[in-house]
């Protein structure tokens, strides 16, 4: 990605990480890799983790994830669908929850979605075809984009 790239990047990533606990909010805003970002996990018992590309950095200096924790990210995002995942209207964010045995969410991964604006130009020709077509590759290289 060139600098024009991140320029153009839309990523709503403060609707995103105004949906998590202050504490946790406050920690990733003050990140120096904020625009790196791709992952938030939170789960219960564990410190809260961010993940920016292949580099997990866990949040020592924050508490555990507790129960209130997630059902507060729960209802500010909302329902789940049956695959466990919900979004947030209008963003390319996508949440992913971990249930227990009884069905209870004990755990969220928060992957950030970004648009990249002028990257259709590498494959207007196939999507003009109108076919099917698949992406496939490791997580955090522009899938979704």
């Amino acid at each position: 990605m060139n600098a024009a790239d991140i320029e153009n990047r839309v990523d709503d990533l403060d609707i995103l990480i105004s949906m998590l606990p202050i504490s946790l909010a406050t920690a990733i805003r003050a990140s120096a890799d904020f625009s790196k970002l791709t992952e938030i996990v939170m789960d219960l018992g564990r410190l809260p983790e961010v993940r920016y590309g292949q580099e997990v950095k866990r949040l020592y200096y924050l508490k555990e994830i507790t129960l209130d924790d997630i059902n507060g990210v729960i209802q500010r995002i909302g329902k789940f669908n049956t695959d466990n995942r919900a979004g947030i209207e209008r963003t390319l964010h996508r949440i992913s929850a971990i249930r227990n045995r009884e069905g209870k969410i004990i755990g969220l991964t928060c992957r950030v979605g970004r648009a990249v604006e002028g990257t259709i130009e590498v494959i207007r020709d196939i999507l003009e075809v109108r076919q099917n077509v698949l992406f496939l590759g490791p997580p955090g290289i522009g899938k979704t984009t």
